[in-house]
């Protein structure tokens, strides 16, 4: 199974705090979830960490929080998760836990997101009428 349906979205919520640009359109609870094997699992774990040491704006905080992390591996805390939705939700909780920052968030998007380098560029007009329209009541 490859990892691009499971996206943990980290660096530039952790710099940033909520960007507009990261929100899926639909909200995370909306989506299909999706069944994860221990390969997946365990790259997106360490894809979400070395996303933390690249780009959390406090590298201390980063350590740490690896450090949490990869002590509630070894203690096989994450063995049993097979669900794309509640692993991301159980990583931004664990982050949290250490950080305390409620602005750090591990994003679920059911919904194959364009490479990391193509969602730091600003967005066209039509993507910014998008956004605008679903942010609306």
């Amino acid at each position: 199974m490859k990892i691009k349906n499971l996206t943990i979205s980290i660096g530039i919520v952790l710099l940033l705090g909520l960007n507009q640009q990261m929100l899926v359109a639909q909200s995370p609870q909306d989506q299909p979830d999706l069944t994860i094997d221990p390969a997946t699992r365990s790259a997106v774990i360490e894809g979400a960490l070395r996303r933390l040491n690249d780009s959390y704006v406090f590298p201390e905080a980063a350590k740490k929080m690896e450090q949490a992390m990869r002590e509630r591996a070894g203690r096989k805390e994450y063995d049993q998760i097979t669900s794309a939705k509640v692993l991301a939700t159980t990583l931004q909780k664990d982050f949290q836990d250490v950080s305390h920052d409620k602005h750090l968030r591990v994003m679920y998007s059911a919904e194959v997101l364009p490479p990391e380098n193509e969602r730091d560029r600003e967005p066209d007009a039509d993507e910014s009428a998008r956004q605008l329209e679903s942010c609306e009541p």
